[in-house]
């Protein structure tokens, strides 16, 4: 019996010793493959490194590339500032002397409307008295008064002297008939229309019209008396009542 205890006896303390063996083999292998994946994850970290080394790398290699591009787009812009300042510093082109001279052109006379001419603007009158041709300069004189000046010639239209009466603002020229002196023509500066001696053509025609048009240096205008305006390069140089 007690053979067969130490049989029992010595067969656990083998199995113990088995089971122990068996245990350590399980925590030895664990312990080659923890120190595996040790080393595997140490190869792993150069190759981590060495991508972290590739991307500078490409960072390094585009920063360079933008700073050679920011370097040629400001020497494009310095090339075209002194492109700029050469063509703005370049000496202007002598002026050819077979070129004609530059006229200003002269203004022309605004369009106007065409006035009309009345039997009232066919007789001249200073101070309310009708000044008509053909009346006795004596009883002129005697209503509006001397002249300023008075101015004689040997008449061409018979015995006696042609008389001009000068007052500031018209002449009345007269000439001998039946042994007195009659009004001939009245010549004054301007008109009671307003148009004067020194004026253009479109004064004429638009305080009187255009159908006394006679030529380019003459209008005349009928209605019992007669107007006439004498021109010279389309000026007026002369206004006369006969």
């Amino acid at each position: 019996m007690r053979k067969i205890i130490a049989v029992i006896m010595a067969i656990c303390m083998m199995s113990a010793v088995v089971s122990g063996c068996s245990g350590n083999s399980g925590e030895t292998e664990n312990t080659k493959e923890s120190t595996e994946k040790s080393t595997t994850s140490t190869v792993k970290v150069p190759t981590k490194d060495k991508e972290t080394d590739e991307s500078t790398e490409e960072t390094t290699a585009e920063s360079t590339e933008e700073k050679k591009e920011n370097q040629n787009s400001e020497e494009k812009t310095s090339s075209n500032q002194n492109q700029q300042s050469q063509s703005t510093d370049a000496p202007s082109k002598e002026p050819d002397p077979t070129d004609p001279p530059y006229v200003e052109p002269e203004p022309t006379d605004p369009p106007v409307q065409g006035g009309t001419f009345t039997s009232s603007d066919a007789y001249f009158s200073y101070n309310g008295v009708s000044i008509s041709i053909g009346t006795n300069i004596d009883n002129i004189v005697s209503a509006i008064g001397e002249p300023n000046s008075k101015t004689e010639a040997d008449s061409c239209y018979g015995e006696g002297k042609d008389i001009a009466y000068h007052y500031s603002s018209f002449t009345i020229n007269t000439v001998p008939s039946n042994g007195v002196n009659v009004v001939n023509t009245v010549t004054v500066n301007s008109t009671p229309k307003g148009v004067s001696v020194g004026q253009g053509e479109s004064a004429i025609v638009s305080a009187y019209g255009d159908s006394g048009k006679v030529s380019d240096y003459l209008y005349s205008f009928s209605n019992g008396g007669t107007l006439n305006f004498y021109l010279s390069d389309g000026t007026i140089t002369l206004i006369e009542y006969c």
